[in-house]
């Protein structure tokens, strides 16, 4: 046999071999992946929350805008929530006082910037599910 012939037939024998293997992707180049910051976290959400389910007082706040003013644990516009509990706690009747302070608003307690009132557009009960969220606060 020449080599020529000899030569075809390898090569018919290889392309035949290589079109019955199940097809397998081309090997790509591969690139790193691009770097991406991490998303920053919302300023208004309390930490605490992003860990764990948030609760239904925490939803309410959320929902009523009060976390536009406080914190849980720090000082924003308004005292924190937890500061809040520290300073009335064993007082009585701190839970009544309280609820009228938030519905009414008010100022002076906690320094010079008022407080605006939350009614009508917070109800009385979820004020009362507020202060008393604020006040279990330890």
């Amino acid at each position: 046999m020449n080599k020529k012939v000899f030569g075809l037939l390898a090569l018919s024998s290889m392309v035949v071999l290589t079109a019955c293997q199940p097809d397998s992707p081309a090997p790509q180049a591969t690139q790193p992946a691009p770097v991406v910051a991490p998303p920053t976290p919302v300023a208004a959400a309390p930490a605490s929350a992003a860990a764990a389910p948030v609760s239904k007082e925490l939803q309410l706040a959320q929902a009523s805008k009060c976390f536009a003013c406080h914190a849980i644990d720090r000082k924003l516009v308004g005292p924190a929530w937890k500061d809040i509990a520290a300073k009335y706690r064993g007082q009585k009747g701190t839970e009544a006082k309280l609820i009228d302070k938030v519905a009414k608003g008010g100022s002076g307690a906690w320094g010079a910037v008022p407080m605006p009132p939350n009614t009508p557009q917070v109800s009385q009960s979820d004020i009362q599910t507020l202060v008393r969220y604020i006040l279990s606060l330890k």
